[in-house]
């Protein structure tokens, strides 16, 4: 049986908090009650603490993993689109399996998810790098996108990409001020601070040239390169629905294109909304980081790496 078969220890042991405790314990009970299993399942757990989202995740068994993700709002809009995503993708290859009711299980004040576990790695770009791959992950985008078209339609309005990055180019003078005042800021956030403070006037300039509407579909919403899994065989595939939303067509490659550190030919749309995407994540974490003080290394990494693709586009 699939809740007896023993872990294969192939995502990294972390230590847990008395919350991270209660939440594991929930995470079993919920497949051992939902699924109805004799055993409580064998959980491997893995934190996610280098995105903004904070979702945990737990790998069962060989090919499945278990995500919680804290319910705020807007997240059950994300996942009934997500799971509609997922069952019009079903025959792509590289897209996971859902293995959850829709949109999700609820249970102590949680949305959970169980999908297929894509064997593999994150795509890491600047470890791996071709056009090969590149077109790989554009190729299985454009599925995404023609199943989303022809299966779950398509409509025409305000684009919510446009209007957040507009958001955030507005919020920008107001942080970098509250930024300046700071008493001896960690070095990164100062490398920072000085990237957005000489990009603002651009970004502003760029976000206010897109266009206010436009076609809306059912986008994955976070195709960011380390969500795409590169197979053993050189195979991609791609995890992480839960950002899924309606929004262009076009914004999940401006997303995978805004992380990499070459970047692809491709329409001046995609390129715009790809730079103010980097642009506009460098501002979320320069808000995160004024409201927690909080560091990590992965934060650090990935504050390093949105630095130096902003330095590549120069």
């Amino acid at each position: 049986m699939e809740a007896r078969r023993i872990l294969i220890a192939c995502l990294p042991r972390l230590q847990l908090s008395r919350v991270d405790d209660s939440l594991n314990s929930a995470a079993r009970k919920l497949l051992a009650s939902r699924l109805d299993l004799p055993d409580i399942p064998i959980l491997q757990r893995v934190a996610k603490d280098d995105s903004h989202g904070g979702c945990l995740l737990w790998c069962w068994g060989a090919n499945k993993v278990l995500r919680a993700t804290t319910i705020r709002h807007g997240i059950k809009e994300n996942l009934i689109h997500a799971w509609d995503l997922l069952e019009t993708c079903k025959e792509i290859n590289g897209i996971p399996g859902k293995w959850h009711p829709r949109p999700a299980w609820e249970f102590e004040s949680h949305f959970w998810t169980l999908l297929d576990w894509l064997p593999g790695e994150s795509w890491n770009p600047w470890q791996h790098f071709s056009g090969t791959l590149f077109e790989k992950a554009n190729h299985l985008l454009g599925l995404i996108r023609k199943s989303s078209t022809e299966l779950l339609g398509s409509s025409f309005g305000s684009l919510p990409c446009v209007k957040r990055r507009r958001e955030l180019s507005a919020s920008l003078p107001v942080l970098l001020g509250r930024f300046k005042v700071e008493r001896e800021p960690p070095e990164i956030m100062i490398r920072l601070g000085v990237c957005l403070e000489s990009r603002m006037s651009e970004f502003n300039r760029v976000a206010m040239k897109l266009p206010e509407t436009g076609p809306l579909i059912v986008v994955h919403g976070d195709s960011r390169p380390s969500n795409f899994i590169l197979g053993p065989s050189g195979e991609l595939g791609l995890t992480d629905f839960n950002n899924c939303r309606l929004d262009h067509p076009g914004s999940d490659l401006a997303r995978l294109i805004s992380g990499l550190p070459v970047a692809p030919k491709c329409d001046a749309l995609a390129v715009d909304l790809a730079r103010t995407n980097r642009w506009g994540s460098m501002v979320q974490w320069l808000a995160r980081w004024l409201e927690t003080r909080c560091l990590g290394e992965k934060i650090e990494n990935r504050l390093n790496e949105l630095i130096k693709l902003d330095w590549l586009d120069k």
